[in-house]
This record gives structure tokens, sequence and C-alpha cells, in this order.
């Protein structure tokens, strides 16, 4: 049997608040959820789906609001603030960060339960692009009939066309949080597993456990030394992102304008123009 599910955010988080905690047998109401994520917006020159990125991926649970962030790229400006602070050297800076394998959608995602709102940070180059959008619940169809285990946990399944692309998630009512992944939510219980149909962009959790509130990275904004936050609409943001991926060139050309841009790879190697432009696969469409 299908049905749609319609729930109540007061008593999710009032779950979220008891339940879990006897569940977890932990004092805690702050819970940490890593996960592996397969995609990039780089996938159209990928033409085996097994081949796409997979980068960890850590969402922050409280009890009114999630925090879901790039691990790489958290890991990344932090050593790069480090080590600026102590050297006030910025080349120094930039190459002990670039020291950390990144392949992730650097994208973090602040949600709000009680104002249905998020702040969506989109980091480019260095920079930290930040928009506010309401929180739009998928309407998600759940399979009664079906439950599977998913990373340990008994769960059940529910499907959803959400921002353009067709998702199947595998959700846990053993951890009763309308929390997930990316912008997915809405769920009774923790969303472990979510995919999409083009099969380019994925979810899975790794661990779940509770977390000490004050190792949360919600503060990411202090990393940034070598680039600024800038706040704007989520269409200009998201313009940008797409001239970045598809034209990496032009991009440089449009933050320096005047300056000569020359592009290296890992190897020092200089880019042409040619080599730098790929399409934009967004995870919305």
């Amino acid at each position: 049997m299908k049905t749609t599910y319609i729930t109540t955010l007061t008593l999710l988080l009032a779950l979220l608040a008891s339940s879990i905690v006897q569940a977890q047998k932990s004092s805690s109401t702050v819970f940490k959820a890593i996960y592996e994520m397969k995609g990039t917006y780089f996938a159209e020159k990928i033409k085996d789906r097994d081949k796409i990125p997979v980068s960890p991926m850590a969402l922050e649970i409280y009890p009114d609001k999630s925090f879901f962030y790039s691990m790489p790229r958290m890991a990344q400006d932090s050593i790069t603030h480090a080590v600026y602070e102590a050297t006030n050297d910025e080349a120094k800076a930039q190459q002990e960060g670039n020291k950390v394998s990144n392949r992730s959608m650097d994208l973090h995602v602040l949600s709000s339960f009680e104002t249905g709102q998020s702040v969506v940070t989109q980091a480019i180059n260095f920079d930290y692009y930040k928009y506010e959008e309401e929180m739009i619940r998928p309407e998600w169809v759940i399979d009664e009939s079906v439950t599977e285990t998913r990373s340990g946990y008994k769960c059940h399944k529910a499907t959803a066309d959400y921002l353009g692309r067709a998702w199947t998630a595998w959700f846990t009512p053993e951890v009763p949080t309308p929390a997930g992944p990316w912008k997915l939510w809405g769920l009774p219980g923790l969303i472990v597993e979510a995919s999409e149909a083009d099969d380019i962009y994925s979810f899975s959790l790794s661990s779940f456990a509770p977390m000490d509130e004050q190792d949360s990275k919600i503060d990411c904004d202090k990393y940034v030394v070598l680039g600024a936050v800038k706040k704007d609409t989520k269409a200009k943001v998201t313009k940008l992102l797409q001239l970045f991926v598809t034209d990496m060139q032009k991009f440089f050309q449009m933050i320096f304008p005047g300056a000569k841009v020359i592009i290296q790879d890992q190897d020092g190697n200089k880019l042409k123009g040619e080599e730098l432009r790929d399409k934009f696969v967004n995870i919305e469409r």
C-alpha cells in the first residue's frame, strides 16, 4: 500500500529530543551523520557512473535545525585558515589547504525546522556565496509494503520528484528526525540512503553518533581568509557556479579583470581554455 506522508514537525522534533536519546542511550540532543556522497558538477565527461567521485559529507542534527556540509571543503578551509593565522603568508596557506584532496560538491546547507528557511552556502574558488530560500518539502510517497535493512537500520522506501530529479530514499523510524542530506528532508525518520534516477547523485549513511555541540561547524565563515563571504540571490549564485564549471578561464577573467589568467593542472602544466570547459550538471535542474 502506498500513501502520501504528511508529517507534523512539532511531533517529529519532540521525538528527536526524547525518543532518539533513549534509543541511543545518550544525554546528547545533537547528532552527527556522515554520508558518502556520489556526485559532481563535472559529471558530463564521466561516462562510467561507477567513476563519479564519492566524498564524505556531514549532517549535524539538532532539535530545531540541521547543518549539511562538505567535509573535504571544511578541512581545506580550516587548514588554510590555521596556516595563514600562523604565517600571514597567503601563498603558503593556499598551498597547504590544497593538499587536502577534494572532489566534493562544495555546498553547505543550514536548515531551520522552526522557520522553514534555509541558508545555502556555495563555495566557489576561495569565496563563500550565500543565499536564503524557503525549505520546500518533497511530496514523498511512502511504500509501506517495502522494508529493507540499510546501513544497519530498518528502513522504509519513499519516492518523490524534487527540484527537477526523481529521488528514491530509504529512511529509518529508529532515528525520528525530519532531517536528511543536502535539501532532502520531511520524512518520519532520518534519510539513510537517497539516489536520483540518472545515477549521478546519491547519498549513503556511513555513521551516526551523538556529537558534542562544541564541535559544530556551523560557524564555518570564520575559516574564509583568502576570499570573502558574499550574499546574493540563488539565481545569481547558480549562474556564477555554472560559469565556473563551463568556462573556468572566463570566470577568473571576470573575477580578476585586467589580470593575466594562467591555470595549471596539479603537475604545473598550463591548461588551455578549451580544456577547462565542461557541461554544468547541477543536482537541481
